[in-house]
């Protein structure tokens, strides 16, 4: 039951926003010579980063180790970098297919738009109903949704 507490909790905003953001950030449709230029910046991007990770790789063969572990934070900076890296070639790469996921994003959005409109109902109905205990609010919503069909009370 904590889990179910803890991480309904979280997820009864999370869920919502992540599906919005998901459109927020669907990915543009490039031409080709837009996609090579970004491609070819990107690849700028990743052999700056080589060079520097060779650095880092021959700094700690020397056994170089800086004041205070300087040199363990600035791996843990270049495997940051590396994964963000990662994810511009990806998202890179998701605009070249950008119809399907823009169709995708499409539906993620009314999803998202109803999952805070219920998730905000269900907080405020919280906050008035088990705290001042001033209306029955969602629960005669919930009584009038299960008499006219029976599955719509549920899937609120």
């Amino acid at each position: 039951w904590i889990s179910f507490i803890v991480f309904g909790g979280v997820g009864i905003i999370a869920l919502p926003m992540d599906l919005i953001n998901d459109w927020r950030m669907r990915p543009e449709k490039l031409t080709a010579i837009e996609y090579e230029r970004r491609k070819q910046a990107l690849a700028g991007e990743v052999q700056e980063l080589l060079r520097s990770g060779k650095a880092l790789e021959d700094k700690q063969a020397a056994g170089q180790k800086g004041f205070f572990g300087s040199t363990k934070k600035r791996i843990n900076k270049f495997k940051e970098q590396v994964t963000l890296m990662e994810k511009k070639w990806e998202r890179l790469n998701d605009s070249r297919d950008v119809d399907r996921l823009v169709i995708l994003a499409m539906i993620k959005l009314p999803i998202g738009i109803i999952g805070i409109v219920i998730s905000l109902m269900w907080i405020l109905h919280i906050i008035i109903y088990n705290l001042s205990k001033a209306s029955p609010f969602l629960n005669n919503m919930f009584r009038g949704l299960d008499s006219f069909f029976p599955l719509f009370g549920t899937l609120c």
